[in-house]
């Protein structure tokens, strides 16, 4: 019984989600015939390509009645910055979306390849003027069909209103460019396939408009194929989804949290060994609902035999980086735990758990040997130093080269002795969710967060040769903008050991303490304003703390405060920043490096 897996766009340019992966080596594991296609990048390389983009320009020419000709001349002089992104210099005039097709259907092409090639990590211009021109693409893809679109954002004005118009734009081509793609390319490939099961997995919530659209066309062109969905973006609005009738969803189940067990045991049910209502974790559909079934599966991690992840049939030349960084899930869960305002990987319901060092050494000979990169992101909500410690005395016992990233907490357990040790088992990179440096902002988020010893932290990773990330929230629900600013005076007193900077916007998630207990830190929660909501609308009701309006514009006076210490901050290292551009550019460069400022020149 064969099963299909499918991530659909708009995902990762620069990297596969592993879910997808990771599933696929388990079903082979127990026997079961299983292909993958991590369809994002495909799509993103079609819509991202000069023929596309001389379409849209047919159209936007058709829709303003401009000659092609006449607006190639217009275009011809527009060569600065990110196109419609930069405001006109004084005398000029705002480039139309029309010329900004024009401008940017010969460069697409050219850019894709440049940002592939080696040595590119090390060329920050070369990296801008790409990613730039990446955007542009996007931009006028999303003007040509009146949605948001982006190498890493798919939305349409209104798509979550309602389930009536969601279902609209699922079924629907006027703002939905994937429909009439995804009936002239991948059609024909599921029905070469021809599964028996289909999975799609959504990470992303730019994944979810896309999903349906999928869904909807293969329930019409091949009603006995049953059809899955599972991954992260379900999981985070799992009290959203419950609701979510059958005639929208179009699928004829959901999975939440670990997807290895009940995907086996589906294809159990369908060939009729057990019952559909026995498979964990399993939203399935009853009439025109849905139903949920009993509690969720978690895996044992070392159960799945190495390599974790099978990557066959992923195109890893089509990713646009240097060398391909595999995206490693060496646990699941946060060890911390605590944080009120998370919710990610549904670390509420599971605790944390890791593969054993043994395992985890094994998965990265074999991966390094079969597919020829000896770069790992551990892809994962979090690290204890004392594990990676320990899995960085595995990796030097074996005598495995590489060089790795991870996502850990500023736990006082990374020692300049432990930093030391994983630097010398290849760790490049670390990425830290410091969220503040106020420590009452601290104490109310429940974030396991010293700022002397996150200073501290962060020297011993300079020392170390170590690059580091550092994550932060702006306007959580008690931070007032005093506390505020000891997090941007942080950030600058510690600038010499920082290396990239992140500033997030707060957002209150579903699920999480500050969703469940609204009084208890000062907020009130409005309306939901449509279906599917992973971030909750809120009143601020704290004397002279923030308004949730006013923080993008916070944010940029924020991003231009750090300026100085950080040239390139909100621009070049903000995308990605696990395993795209930053971790490259971490292995192959100095400190100075990124505190250089990306001057553009006209090209």
């Amino acid at each position: 019984m064969k099963t299909f897996l499918i991530a659909p766009p708009v995902g990762n340019f620069g990297q596969a989600t592993p879910g997808i992966s990771v599933l696929t080596a388990w079903l082979r594991y127990k026997g079961y015939p299983c292909v993958q296609w991590d369809l994002s990048i495909d799509a993103f390389h079609h819509f991202h390509s000069q023929e596309y983009l001389r379409q849209c320009a047919k159209v936007l020419a058709e829709r303003a009645k401009v000659s092609i000709g006449a607006a190639i001349e217009g275009a011809e002089g527009m060569t600065r910055g990110p196109g419609v992104l930069n405001p006109p210099r004084p005398g000029e005039r705002e480039e139309t979306v029309l010329e900004l097709a024009l401008r940017t259907a010969p460069k697409i092409e050219a850019a894709k390849i440049r940002i592939r090639e080696a040595g590119v990590e090390s060329n920050a211009v070369d990296m801008k003027r790409c990613v730039e021109t990446i955007r542009d693409a996007g931009l006028v893809v999303g003007a040509t069909h009146g949605c948001f679109f982006g190498y890493n954002r798919y939305d349409v004005p209104g798509a979550f209103a309602s389930w009536e118009r969601m279902l609209e734009v699922a079924t629907t081509a006027d703002q939905n460019p994937f429909l009439p793609y995804f009936q002239e390319q991948v059609l024909p490939r599921i029905a070469a396939e021809a599964p028996e099961l289909l999975g799609l997995s959504v990470t992303y919530m730019s994944q979810w408009l896309p999903a349906l659209t999928l869904a909807h066309l293969v329930r019409k062109a091949h009603p006995s194929m049953r059809i899955v969905m599972g991954g992260s973006f379900p999981a985070s609005v799992q009290e959203d989804v419950v609701a979510m009738p059958t005639a929208v969803g179009a699928v004829d189940g959901i999975i939440f949290g670990d997807g290895e067990e009940p995907l086996s045991r589906y294809l159990q049910a369908m060939a009729g060994e057990i019952g559909f209502e026995a498979v964990p974790g399993l939203l399935r559909a009853d009439g025109d609902r849905y139903v949920m079934n009993a509690e969720e599966s978690k895996v044992k991690l070392d159960e799945i035999p190495p390599p974790v992840l099978d990557l066959d049939g992923i195109e890893l030349d089509r990713y646009l980086v240097p060398k391909y960084s595999v995206a490693l899930p060496a646990t699941r869960g946060c060890y911390w735990g605590k944080c009120t305002f998370c919710n990610i990987s549904n670390q509420a319901r599971y605790r944390y758990r890791r593969r054993s060092n043994v395992r985890a050494v094994e998965d990265m000979q074999i991966l390094k040997e079969r597919y020829g990169t000896n770069w790992f992101d551990f892809a994962v909500d979090s690290y204890p130093p004392a594990d990676l410690l320990r899995l960085s005395r595995a990796i030097l016992e074996a005598g495995l080269e590489v060089e790795w990233g991870a996502e850990v907490l500023l736990d006082k357990g990374f020692t300049r002795e432990t930093l030391e040790e994983m630097a010398r088992a290849g760790c490049r990179t670390l990425r830290f969710g410091l969220e503040s440096a106020d420590p009452d902002v601290l104490r109310d988020m429940s974030k396991r967060v010293d700022p002397p010893v996150a200073a501290r932290i962060l020297a011993d990773c300079r020392a170390a040769g170590i690059k580091t990330s550092v994550m932060c929230i702006v306007g959580f629900p008690t931070e007032t903008q005093s506390r505020m600013m000891r997090t941007i005076e942080f950030l600058i007193e510690n600038a010499a050991n920082i290396d990239f900077v992140t500033l997030h916007q707060f957002g209150v998630v579903p699920g999480t303490p500050l969703a469940d207990e609204p009084d208890r830190f000062g907020i009130r929660l409005l309306p939901k304003p449509g279906v599917l909501n992973p971030s909750l609308p809120y009143q601020n009701l704290n004397a002279v703390s923030m308004l949730p309006q006013d923080l993008p514009k916070v944010i940029d006076i924020l991003i231009e405060r750090l300026r100085e210490a950080y040239p390139n901050v909100g621009e070049l290292w903000t995308s990605a920043i696990g395993g795209w551009l930053t971790f490259p550019a971490a292995c192959a460069n100095t400190p100075e490096f990124f505190k250089t400022p990306v001057e553009m020149t006209n090209a």
